[in-house]
């Protein structure tokens, strides 16, 4: 399972292409945590996206979920392997 975050240009964020807040984000990363097995949370950006909403999602991400030597975190868009 793979759970994408979206980071728009605008600023605007999206939970596996939900509209989501970053408070929301970071709910749904803490109950993916306490899941078995726990899914992979991709983060995937648009050009141009501010570097400090960038980085707030990250940190929130690996504050909340711990993105750990695992490797169920990435960067990019959802791989072409990941099934919801």
């Amino acid at each position: 399972m793979v759970d994408a975050i979206t980071i728009r240009r605008d600023g605007g964020l999206a939970f596996n292409d939900a509209p989501a807040s970053i408070e929301q984000i970071s709910d749904y990363v803490r109950m993916d945590a306490q899941m078995t097995p726990q899914p992979f949370v991709t983060i995937d950006f648009d050009k141009g996206t501010d570097c400090a909403t960038i980085n707030l999602v990250r940190d929130t991400v690996a504050r909340n979920f711990g993105c750990t030597a695992e490797g169920h975190c990435l960067q990019g868009p959802r791989p072409e392997w990941a099934t919801r």
